[in-house]
């Protein structure tokens, strides 16, 4: 998983270079009306639609980063607008003192021809009076023009876009892709090419860079790996220009623009001339052929792309900058500046960091994680205030440097004896105003909500009076109850991931949860009042999450807009001497004892191969799995008595059969110096790197589960995973500075932003 920084370390200013410079070889040999040879003159036409899907991309980019409508527009026309119309007044000069007649003569065609172009319109007027280019192949001075109508057409419609993504996904970007492929084999095939060629056609272009730029996060490549697949899509999309393919060429050009601008080796360019290469190459090759300077070998185009980049650096000092800074000023004037970014906050005392949580105390993982990171916050000088549903206040908060709001209110296992929680596990209105009284209290320019746990009390509530604040939130994704109501992807009653669309149909009449179907539909109904009240998850504009796997799976379903910020979870072992593993012989699983866990497939394996196994733990399951001879049911433990197990371990199992967001016993397990065995579908098999520092089986697979165990008996083996994934972990290992950095660095980055959610 790669941040949001890396994704801004890009090439684009390069590829947009280079497909500019396609272009200009292309109408060196088009403007005399030669096509031979083809290569490399020939890629003119697929370098425009590069150039849609790269406006696709940096233009959705521009508004997710700042989605007020007039600041965008007001920085998208200054972008381009004045070294266009610049052409376009020289241009109009040029023709007017060219034209039979002369200038004074045509100065009502050279008005309206000024006119027609400075409003985009040049298929209007191409030529002044009687025309002075009619006896060139090409008549009109400058033929990339057509293209800067599509473009601002476009910007006029990216905020409807971006927004209707946000809202339906990505069947939006489906549909419109699907619907200009059609639209445009209709026109070419009635033979209107021109229409064919306008913004409907062209749509198919602009969504492929959209879907790059929503789906960025799902990738990721080795730079080199991906400089091969860049080269061999240059190939493929090479070899389909002549027959252009429906659907699979355009996915090509999709492909190989985000390949090549997002996951290839970075190139440094200072300054970037593209637009200007782009604008002004058509008017050189034009006059020099009008002035009978044109030659058509190397050096004639060596001496057009030496005239074109040297002007093109020029108009980029004289024009394109002021025009940049000029609209900088435009919006201070009208007062239209963004609220103060983070990066003003003088340091880090002047931030506020409000964490929500279910639990004031730890009970399972991701209220560990919420109190940990709240007291590394506020130990590092940051003010942190800690809210949460359910009480008592753990002795570590209350020890803390920290403001602590317990509401004290029941969670939804108290449900017997508080029948009322039902109605408050649905939408808690209490913790939404309560939320909604400190935030007032708070500076919002330097204040961010930090969300962890909220299925269990807490409800989405006080992410909706954050919202309404213009707060920023963080959401740590410590599950999958952002998207799916039962919060794991997986079909209990199956014992199996599910792939069903959350919300849907299906997934409604769907009895998956592990208790009743009386459950599932109240998830089903507390979902749908999250999405609708709550407007989570599409309030929420950055996400933490723990591991790629997890990402990949949540990605579709969060906003378009979503940022995803990875930082795995902090592991609080203290270093000592790894486990001596191989004079050890326990086995050892650490978790609930639950169906999806995979522990009745653990106990399989372990009684084919004669094998004891210690379960730290408790669940359903608990009586079944001591029943058997050999299985060893201790209940759960303190941390203390977790790690004291763990220095008679030979081997962990985590054999879990849904996905899981981290595996936090499998690091705990490594900074130990304890090899793991571990199901491949989990996140927590990103960590093992399999016949190195543990094993990877296949998940759900009794067999492949039995020859990873039976691999534990060779004391040789076991010492060597072991001692490398001791050294693994320790390599990479984040102290609590480190990971509360980490957070901070998020922090800013959504507050720059300006991602109020």
């Amino acid at each position: 998983m790669r941040s949001e920084e890396q994704f801004a370390d890009n090439n684009f200013t390069v590829l947009r270079l280079v497909l500019a410079l396609l272009v200009v070889l292309g109408h060196f040999k088009a403007f005399i009306g030669v096509f031979s040879p083809a290569w490399p003159f020939n890629y003119a036409a697929t370098a425009v639609e590069c150039f849609f899907v790269v406006s696709g991309y940096l233009v959705t980019n521009s508004f997710d980063r700042d989605p007020d409508i007039k600041r965008f527009f007001i920085k998208r026309v200054c972008r381009i607008y004045p070294l266009y119309i610049a052409v376009v007044t020289a241009q109009t000069i040029v023709l007017g003192l060219l034209v039979p007649g002369g200038f004074l003569a045509n100065l009502g065609a050279m008005a309206r021809y000024l006119l027609a172009n400075a409003l985009f319109a040049n298929f209007l007027q191409h030529d002044v009076g009687q025309g002075a280019l009619s006896s060139l192949v090409d008549p009109s001075l400058n033929a990339s023009l057509w293209t800067l109508k599509i473009e601002f057409a476009f910007y006029l419609t990216v905020p409807f876009l971006w927004r209707a993504v946000g809202r339906w996904g990505a069947k939006v970007l489906i549909v419109l892709f699907f619907l200009s492929i059609l639209y445009r084999e209709i026109m070419e095939n009635a033979d209107y090419v021109t229409y064919a060629k306008q913004l409907p056609g062209q749509m198919q272009f602009f969504v492929l860079g959209i879907a790059a730029y929503r789906y960025r996060h799902i990738l990721a490549v080795n730079r080199y790996i991906g400089l091969a697949e860049g080269i061999a899509l240059a190939v493929i999309v090479t070899l389909l220009m002549p027959w252009r393919p429906l659907v699979v060429y355009p996915l090509a050009v999709g492909a190989l623009v985000a390949t090549l601008a997002l996951y290839t080796p970075r190139l440094r360019l200072r300054i970037d001339i593209s637009y200007g290469v782009y604008l002004l190459h058509a008017p050189i090759i034009q006059l020099s052929l009008l002035f009978d300077l044109y030659r058509p070998g190397w050096d004639g185009l060596a001496a057009v792309v030496v005239t074109v980049v040297v002007l093109a650096a020029l108009a980029e000092r004289t024009i394109e900058a002021p025009g940049i800074a000029f609209g900088r000023a435009l919006i201070g004037r009208l007062g239209l500046r963004r609220p103060p970014r983070s990066s003003e906050i003088s340091n880090s005392g002047d931030l506020t960091v409000v964490v929500l949580n279910d639990f004031c105390h730890v009970q399972g993982g991701a209220s560990k994680v919420a109190i940990d990171e709240a007291i590394g916050l506020a130990r590092s000088g940051i003010r942190v205030v800690f809210v949460g549903a359910v009480g008592p206040v753990c002795p570590e908060l209350r020890q803390s440097p920290l403001t602590v709001e317990c509401l004290d209110q029941p969670q939804l296992l108290d449900v017997a004896r508080h029948p009322g929680v039902i109605l408050q596990g649905l939408w808690n209105g209490k913790a939404g105003r309560k939320v909604s009284a400190i935030l007032r209290t708070l500076p919002r320019e330097r204040t961010i909500v930090h969300l962890h746990g909220y299925t269990k009390a807490l409800t989405t509530s006080p992410v909706r009076a954050a919202k309404r604040l213009g707060i920023p939130v963080i959401c740590t994704l410590h599950d999958f109850f952002s998207a799916c109501p039962n919060g794991a992807f997986f079909d209990y009653a199956q014992l199996k991931p599910c792939t069903r669309q959350p919300l849907s149909p299906a997934c409604i009449l769907t009895h998956c949860d592990k208790r009743r179907y009386g459950h599932k539909l109240f998830r089903v109904a507390r979902g749908a009042i999250q999405r609708s009240l709550g407007r989570f998850p599409v309030a929420v504009a950055h996400y933490i999450t723990l591991s790629e796997r997890s990402a990949a799976i949540l990605a579709p379903h969060l906003p378009a807009r979503a940022h995803m910020h990875p930082l795995p979870n902090l592991i609080g072992v203290p270093r000592a001497e790894p486990v001596p593993v191989a004079q050890n012989r326990d086995i050892l699983y650490v978790g609930r004892l639950d169906e999806e866990k995979g522990v009745r497939l653990l106990t399989e394996a372990a009684r084919s191969l004669d094998m004891a196994v210690t379960f730290v733990g408790d669940g359903p399951l608990r009586a079944d799995i001591e029943a058997i001879p050999g299985m060893t049911v201790t209940g759960w433990l303190s941390a203390e008595g977790v790690q004291e197990h763990l220095s008679r371990v030979r081997c962990l199992v985590f054999p879990s059969l849904w996905y899981e967001t981290f595996g936090l016993t499998v690091a705990e397990a490594a900074a130990r110096g304890i090899p793991a065995i571990v199901s491949d579908i989990s996140a927590a098999a990103e960590r093992i790197e399999d016949g190195v520092t543990g094993w990877r089986f296949e998940s759900g697979n009794a067999a492949d589960l039995t020859r990873c165990l039976a691999l534990t008996r060779d004391d040789w083996l076991v010492w060597k995973a072991g001692v490398a994934a001791y050294r693994a972990f320790w390599e990479n290992a984040p102290t609590e500075d480190a990971h509360t950095a980490g957070l901070l660095k998020i922090y800013r980055s959504a507050m720059a932003r300006g991602a109020a959610a």
